[in-house]
């Protein structure tokens, strides 16, 4: 569980860095040049928004703790059935 627990700071502490990266960027819109500039800004950003392997490692913890946490009320309700 401590390592659930770890991975999730992880991913909140990423999501709220980008989130932050997104903020500090002015809207989109201006003239056609504003715009290619802001576009090549964020292709540089892309790489790190876009994670292929934190995104594997998340949708796995997930699935784990919903797991868990299916199993537990699973056995919790056959027990106060009884």
């Amino acid at each position: 569980m401590d390592l659930q627990q770890q991975q999730l700071k992880q991913l909140s502490d990423w999501l709220n860095q980008m989130e932050a990266r997104i903020n500090s960027h002015p809207p989109i819109g201006g003239s056609e040049q504003q715009v290619i500039q802001q576009l090549q800004t964020h292709k540089v950003c892309l790489p790190l928004s876009f994670n292929h392997r934190l995104i594997i490692r998340i949708s796995r913890v997930l699935y784990s703790m919903i797991s868990s946490l299916t199993m537990s009320l699973t056995l919790s309700f056959y027990y106060t059935a009884r």
